[in-house]
């Protein structure tokens, strides 16, 4: 393999597993984010009336 298709594999490679791991941490993100949301509604609701810990 000539090295300039060696070079031009590599690069391709690592855009795809950047890209990759680009959308692994957006979609991360959301789910904190929608986590801390349904947190933050769970704060502002009115507290439940005391029963067994879940």
């Amino acid at each position: 393999m000539p090295i300039d298709e060696y070079i031009e594999h590599r690069l391709r490679r690592f855009l795809a597993v950047t890209l990759l791991m680009l959308a692994a941490s957006l979609l991360g993100l959301g789910q904190i984010a929608n986590a801390l949301k349904a947190k933050g509604r769970a704060q502002r609701a009115p507290a439940p009336a005391a029963g067994p810990a879940s």
